[in-house]
């Protein structure tokens, strides 16, 4: 893992001395044939040697690019180094294996690093690992105490495979109204216009920096990791793991002191102010073309121990410990200690930290000869030695620190309330009595799948990690103070369809088109090949154009398609972003589903007191006045009083338009409509249901049982024949509302429980204590306890709290 800094990586990261030097070797030619000529014989041979020829590795790697640029078959290049061998070159590889060897021979790792031995009585750093390598430390023998390994990593091989595996973000354009990324804030912006002023062609790449810890207890051992992330990355592939770059990594006994911790950093600090002057790399679907690259930290996000470690700070919990300003904080008394508290007054002198800032407090420690008593004014104002970060052209000590919202907030603000909330007695805003109410609502959320961890009951808040903190502050909150959604009626509709299941499978279909046409379109700038089942689902493919939205988006405007006037930019519009940034469809095609009623204009959900009215926000065309009759018309998506809109019906499982009542379909046909026959050749046939059709729904002919062999029911285990009877006795019950066991599963988690979901007529549902028209239910069966529920799928009933009852 050792290694020494490489000169020749770093030829590349500047060339504005090249073409002076060969305007100096001009001017100087003849002042060079002068001294040549007093060289003897033995000196002319001696700079033969230095000169040298190329050695095999680099004959090979020439030749290696010569067949990728000249598109040279294998036995090609074996005739070619037959050649130059018969011309008489030396050290010219035999044959096209050899060439493969000599280039994969000694090949570098992407990851490279140099280990070292930090010792732990005075924080030297050497490559000794049984002793320290200062002689006045009394570890200079042996270590009389575990050392902290450190292991350093070259960033510019992993900044070099990211940016070649990846292409970045294009600029940004020039409304500064909305911030929706790191590229559109100032300081980004800040950078842009002043690199442009030295090459308008250069390209910017920026970093986030990111240093924290964890302590394994069971070996007693301290990792510190240190590790950025590339801004200009897609959000969707920023985080991933493969595009994180790893700065150092430390393992010791204990968290990394701020004596040594600036030692720790100083390898890769000044690496990245080598790599600001710029090196070059050639992007994906940049046609082999190398770029000129500069790269810049511009922020850190850090907890507030780890700003204290990386910005040689006071510690959180101390004077002056604010990583932003110049706030002092006071002592305030809690119980049997104090605590540290930052209220900022009007009349206190506080200054936000910046990079002028800390060359002052800088000078004020050089200057200062003994070491500050307790409660003596600090005028360094809690600085307490030197950053290493502040020699980075971009990088402003204090601003550049993001907030620390885990401490600051969540397990800061937050926990401070739930104390006040529920620990409190008799205080006008205690509502400790009410705990269990907030509790038993808070356990009826259901958390995301990706959740890793699950909060804990509210009662134990005070033991909750900064994570369940913010589970329970954010999860549900609404981003906007009015709860409100937007329907957007076309008041102009140029066509109906036959009903709701025309229109759900016609947009399912039409959107996995769109998409498609999106992967099969080739271009300068996007230019992607994938296989028939790739391309199958509409979730892969969005999946697959994810990282190439933006680019899309700005570039692709010309790019036209097959529907008149529609861009492929126009289609990438489709993808957005959700309130997690996650990559989704801008249609929710969950509402078009076949139990589903879409909104009519003045209806609301049954129960619910949220009617369908006309926008006061967004009046589109205020001045026109429309009757009830006439909105709640055009709200509707079969309306059929006018025979002169075409109308979509699904016939043979393929979509049929009917333009008998038009006057001129073959214009209505080429202007208005997609072309149907297209469009058929993606329907997916798994989206039609067939509803059976051996229910019994007669009064008069006596129970029967209605099982349906479908592929879903699972009889294979014992469990499942002895309680499907049990099960099938519920369902058909009652002569007006038969139903059928439709599918069976084992939990996955608790093996314990049966899930059977009914199909048919058989809806009921215990809160409503009645049945449901068109939502189903489950009916789980607890083989341990030998008790069963029944579960309601309708969304609108609290199903998380079921009633179990015993089975006789």
């Amino acid at each position: 893992m050792d290694h020494e800094c490489d000169a020749s990586i770093y030829r590349v990261l500047s060339d504005d001395d090249e073409d002076n030097n060969n305007n100096n070797n001009n001017d100087d030619d003849n002042d060079n044939e002068e001294i040549n000529s007093f060289q003897t014989s033995d000196d002319a041979a001696n700079n033969e040697v230095q000169s040298g020829l190329p050695n095999s590795r680099e004959i090979s790697i020439a030749l290696s690019l010569f067949r990728h640029r000249h598109n040279l078959s294998k036995s090609c290049v074996n005739d070619l180094c037959e050649l130059l061998r018969y011309l008489g070159v030396k050290n010219v590889p035999t044959d096209f294996r050899t060439i493969q060897r000599n280039i994969l021979k000694n090949q570098e790792n992407i990851l490279q690093g140099k280990k070292y031995s930090v010792c732990s009585k005075c924080g030297n750093k050497g490559n000794i690992k049984s002793k320290c390598e200062n002689t006045k430390c009394t570890s200079s023998v042996n270590h009389q105490s575990i050392s902290t390994e450190l292991c350093t990593f070259k960033l510019l091989p992993q900044i070099t495979s990211i940016l070649e595996r990846h292409a970045v973000l294009p600029q940004p354009d020039n409304d500064c109204s909305r911030i929706s990324d790191v590229q559109e804030g100032a300081v980004w912006r800040n950078i842009f216009s002043q690199q442009l002023v030295a090459d308008p062609k250069r390209q910017i790449v920026t970093f986030l920096l990111n240093s924290d810890g964890i302590v394994l207890k069971k070996s007693s051992r301290s990792i510190w990791v240190s590790c950025m992330i590339i801004n200009e990355l897609p959000r969707a592939i920023r985080f991933n793991i493969n595009n994180v770059i790893i700065c150092s990594i430390s393992i010791g006994s204990n968290k990394p002191k701020k004596t040594e911790f600036q030692s720790h950093i100083s390898d890769w600090v000044r690496e990245l102010r080598q790599l600001e002057l710029g090196f070059y790399v050639s992007p994906p679907n940049s046609n082999r073309i190398f770029l000129k690259t500069h790269t810049y930290l511009i922020a850190a996000t850090l907890d507030k121990p780890a700003q204290a470690l990386l910005m040689n700070m006071n510690d959180p919990v101390g004077f002056y410990s604010c990583v932003r300003c110049t706030i002092k904080g006071k002592s305030v008394q809690s119980g049997n200690g104090s605590i540290r508290v930052f209220i900022r007054n009007t009349e206190d002198n506080i200054e936000d930290r910046n990079n002028a800032l800390y060359d002052k407090h800088l000078l004020i420690l050089s200057q200062r000869r003994s070491k500050l008593k307790t409660n003596e004014y600090d005028p360094a104002c809690g600085r307490q030695g030197v950053c290493l970060l502040r020699d980075l052209s971009y990088f402003n000590i204090g601003q550049s620190c993001t907030a620390d919202s885990l401490h600051n907030v969540y397990a800061g603000t937050f926990k401070r309330l739930l104390e006040l909330w529920f620990k409190s007695r008799r205080q006008p805003f205690s509502i400790h009595k009410s705990l269990h109410i907030i509790e038993a609502q808070l356990d009826s959320i259901r958390c995301p799948s990706t959740t890793y961890h699950v909060p804990s009951q509210l009662r134990h808040f005070q033991t909750y990690k900064g994570n369940e903190y913010r589970l329970v502050l954010l999860f549900g909150y609404q981003s906007t103070s009015e709860n409100i959604s937007y329907h957007l009626i076309h008041a102009n509709p140029s066509i109906l369809f036959q009903n709701t299941t025309t229109l759900r499978i016609f947009m399912k279909t039409i959107i996995h088109s769109l998409l498609l046409s999106i992967i099969q379109h080739k271009c300068t700038t996007f230019n992607i090949n994938l296989t028939v089942q790739e391309c199958a689902s509409t979730s892969n493919l969005i999946k697959q154009l994810v990282p190439f939205v933006n680019t899309l988006r700005k570039y692709c405007n010309r790019c036209n398609t097959s529907i008149p006037f529609v861009s492929i930019a126009d289609i990438a519009y489709l993808l957005v972003q959700n309130k997690t940034n996650q990559w989704t469809l801008a249609i929710d095609t969950s509402v078009y589903s076949k139990n589903q009623q879409l909104r009519l204009f003045e209806i609301a959900k049954y129960g619910k007191n949220n009617p369908l009215v006309l926008s006061t926000k967004f009046p589109f065309h205020s001045e026109i006045q429309y009757s009830y009759s006439n909105l709640l018309k055009k709200s509707l998506i079969t309306f059929m009083e006018h025979d002169i809109i075409p109308k979509i019906y699904l016939k043979d499982k393929n979509f049929v338009v009917d333009l008998s009542s038009i006057s001129n379909p073959i214009n209505t046909l080429s202007y208005n409509f997609i072309h149907v026959n297209l469009l058929n050749q993606h329907i997916d046939p798994s989206i039609f249901y067939n509803p059976p059709t051996n229910l019994n729904i007669d009064r008069n002919l006596p129970k029967s049982k209605h099982f349906n062999t479908t592929k879903n029911l699972n009889l294979s285990n014992p469990d499942m024949q002895i309680f499907l009877n049990f099960v099938e006795n519920i369902i058909t019950s009652e002569p007006t509302h038969q139903g059928y066991v439709h599918s069976s599963i084992r939990g996955a988690y608790n093996r314990n429980l049966l899930f059977f979901n009914i199909a048919g007529n058989y809806r009921f549902c215990p809160k409503k204590n009645d049945h449901h028209k068109r939502n189903t239910v489950a009916i789980m069966v607890d083989t341990k306890n030998y008790t069963y529920c029944t579960r309601c799928k309708d969304i609108e009933c609290n199903n998380t709290i079921l009633s179990w009852k015993k089975i006789k």
